[in-house]
């Protein structure tokens, strides 16, 4: 029963269509003619970026700039090598005569001389000392010299006019210690305004004494 409803339905539908298809084509007229355009139509949103541009050729350089200021000094160079020595210079002019040295000390006497006598003396015992060429009035000292820094004061006086002296030798003058020990040594006398002589003195030991014989004495009666 469905099945023949349907197929009468179909067989009203088809004859309806064909029937409007027929009618729209007849229906349908000429072209007109175009209108005018119609105004622009609003800015769409702005597109992606694109891709960059290949670069440019580089451009010519361009005018040179101020100089700028002076920078700051850097530290000192090592020392060159030291140049070959130039040619002498003339001579200066002379120049003015200085002041006046200060007085120097007085000269040594190199002529004055001195003697001993004897010229070999025994521990103990005493000398002579003759001496020349001082100066005039010249006070001095004699001393015997034992070692380094060893100085023995033996006596002291002073020169004549002439500028000699004898100093003759006793317990307190040119005596030569006891316990000096023997060989020979420098005898100097020095002078107070400078003058200096030097001789020697041979030192030897003491004689032995010679022992007395008793006296003989008479035989008791």
């Amino acid at each position: 029963m469905t099945s023949l409803f349907a197929r009468k339905s179909l067989l009203v539908a088809v004859p309806l269509a064909i029937a409007a298809l027929v009618l729209a084509t007849a229906c349908e007229g000429k072209n007109g003619v175009t209108g005018p355009q119609g105004p622009q139509g609003p800015q769409g949103d702005r597109g992606p970026a694109g891709a960059a541009g290949a670069p440019g050729p580089q451009g010519s350089a361009g005018p040179a700039g101020a100089a700028g200021p002076q920078g700051l000094r850097g530290p000192d160079g090592a020392q060159g090598v030291a140049g070959a020595r130039g040619t002498d210079g003339a001579p200066g002019a002379r120049g003015a005569q200085g002041d006046k040295g200060a007085k120097g000390d007085p000269a040594v006497n190199a002529g004055a001389t001195i003697v001993t006598a004897p010229t070999t003396v025994a521990r103990g015992a005493s000398f002579s000392i003759t001496g020349a060429g001082f100066g005039s009035g010249e006070g001095f000292l004699a001393q015997i010299i034992l070692g380094k820094n060893d100085f023995r004061p033996l006596s002291a006086g002073t020169a004549n006019a002439s500028g000699a002296f004898v100093v003759t030798g006793s317990a307190t003058a040119n005596n030569i210690p006891a316990s000096t020990p023997l060989g020979l040594y420098t005898i100097q006398v020095i002078g107070f305004d400078g003058t200096q002589a030097s001789t020697y003195i041979n030192v030897v030991a003491p004689p032995t004494p010679t022992p007395v014989p008793p006296t003989p004495t008479a035989p008791p009666k």
